[in-house]
């Protein structure tokens, strides 16, 4: 058993998160007051002391591996994770594909390595591999990414602010999934009532708040759940009441082909909306039956081919790798199947084994750890690459299967901008619906506010719901 010992105001939590990349079971903490140390014990050979010494330089306390002072402004628990793992994986001759880095948005800490190094690529390559211990794979994919972000977000007006409107129902509950949404023929009789709820929210706050909207992202759940009429009336209310510039980015995530049909795809195109997204997840029928998603493969491809004959101009297609049953042959050809459908992006995820998702129940301890689905999501991106597709999107979870992440591809020129703006926390996202998550960027600094995830709730609630939002974009 280890036993960690460090400061109260380092949180226990992000350490956690290292070990967890090297043993099966979590230590038990204590914490000492004042302490500046953080001690590991647990087997002889790995016993050993981080300590803080003073202002921006940490160093090991047994001096086994030399470290480089950090900047002043890197923070303390991200300084005592990296050393962390670097001295586990030198201990233990392990290293993981992501390092250190255990974050949702590796991007991040390359945007401030190239700021800290002038841009110089080498510079931040090494960091990447000697400080932080990234794989050369990842450490190439991250800057790639980062660059194209850098590049998106400047184009993503500073004044302007991003809108998310959830709609958390679906036919049935994927088996991998955690999110909020709601079985949609359970709760099917309080859709009218929620989209008058996100009608009235809308009013309230942009009747308060004169801003303009440079991205609008329906998302879910699956938004084309609803019935066409409900759908039209929740498109009215944005027309009606959302402050759109003239050139503004709107997705709408329609999902899963058993939530389409002709009419309600037609619906959609005519308002406007350029981008859609239609995610298969797999190509495989056996597969999608196995997961809980109750559509077949060839529903999929009529629902493509309702999409483009209306002439969406963007669209955007998921897969997963690691689904249960699949190996990485069974995810590459489904990535050739849809490859072949040449989308203008193609988003690939690696599947998280999430606590309160059913699937997680079965999935073996091998699958944190799988040469067969690493290579696989390797030569994805390789084979993406060659087809033009270039990587302008990233962000990891917890416990993805094989350590991997989830990396958006896209044609030059058809990125999503809202993907980049509300990943960056450079830009205000809006949120409306239950569970939706709002942040207001205030410099360097976020505050954040998410609404209460109970659809019941949130229909009575949206008012107060609107007050804190307002308040928080004050």
């Amino acid at each position: 058993m280890l036993r960690l010992r460090f400061p109260e105001d380092i949180a226990s939590e992000r350490l956690a998160e290292v070990l967890r990349l090297f043993f099966k079971s979590l230590p038990e903490v204590e914490f000492i007051d004042g302490a500046q140390e953080m001690k590991i014990e647990c087997a002889k050979e790995l016993s050993f002391t981080l300590t803080f010494e003073a202002g921006e330089v940490y160093s090991y306390g047994n001096g086994e591996l030399f470290m480089t002072a950090r900047p002043q402004d890197l923070k303390i628990a991200r300084e005592m994770r990296r050393q962390l793992y670097l001295y586990l994986s030198k201990k233990l001759e392990s290293q993981k594909n992501w390092g250190a880095l255990t974050g949702v948005r590796p991007t991040m800490l390359v945007a401030e390595l190239a700021e800290y190094h002038s841009g110089d690529r080498t510079a931040i390559m090494n960091s990447l591999l000697r400080d932080y211990g990234l794989t050369e794979a990842k450490a190439q994919l991250a800057i790639e990414v980062n660059e194209a972000e850098q590049t998106l977000l400047s184009e993503i007006p500073t004044d302007s602010d991003l809108v998310y409107i959830g709609i958390p129902y679906c036919y049935s509950r994927c088996s991998y999934c955690s999110f909020i949404a709601q079985d949609a023929s359970r709760y099917r009789r309080l859709l009218p009532q929620y989209i008058d709820a996100i009608t009235s929210d809308l009013k309230c706050f942009f009747g308060s708040r004169k801003s303009m909207v440079s991205s609008l992202y329906f998302g879910g759940g699956t938004p084309s759940s609803p019935d066409t009429k409900d759908i039209e009336r929740l498109l009215q209310a944005v027309d009606k009441y959302v402050p759109l510039l003239p050139d503004a980015e709107i997705t709408f995530e329609a999902g899963r082909a058993d939530s389409l049909s002709y009419e309600k795809l037609k619906l959609i195109r005519d308002f406007g909306i350029e981008r859609i997204c239609l995610n298969p997840q797999t190509t495989s029928d056996e597969t999608l039956q196995r997961i809980g998603r109750h559509h077949s493969v060839a529903e999929f491809y009529q629902a493509y081919e309702w999409i483009s004959e209306l002439g969406f101009q963007i669209i955007n297609m998921d897969l997963i790798c690691g689904l249960p049953g699949e190996d990485g042959a069974d995810f590459l050809k489904s990535l050739a199947d849809v490859m072949a459908l040449k989308p203008a992006n193609i988003t690939v995820h690696a599947l998280a084994l999430k606590r309160t998702a059913r699937l997680t129940q079965t999935v073996t301890e091998k699958r944190r750890e799988n040469a067969d689905l690493t290579a696989a999501m390797s030569q994805a991106h390789l084979a993406l690459k060659e087809a033009g597709y270039k990587p302008y999107y990233l962000y990891r979870q917890k416990n993805l299967v094989a350590g991997l992440e989830n990396t958006g591809f896209a044609l030059p020129g058809t990125e999503s901008k809202y993907n980049v703006g509300m990943m960056s926390d450079r830009r205000n996202v809006l949120g409306f619906g239950a569970g939706a998550s709002s942040k207001a960027v205030f410099g360097e600094r976020l505050e954040r506010h998410i609404n209460v995830k109970d659809i019941g709730l949130y229909i009575e609630r949206w008012a107060g719901e609107c007050d804190k939002r307002l308040q928080l974009f004050r």
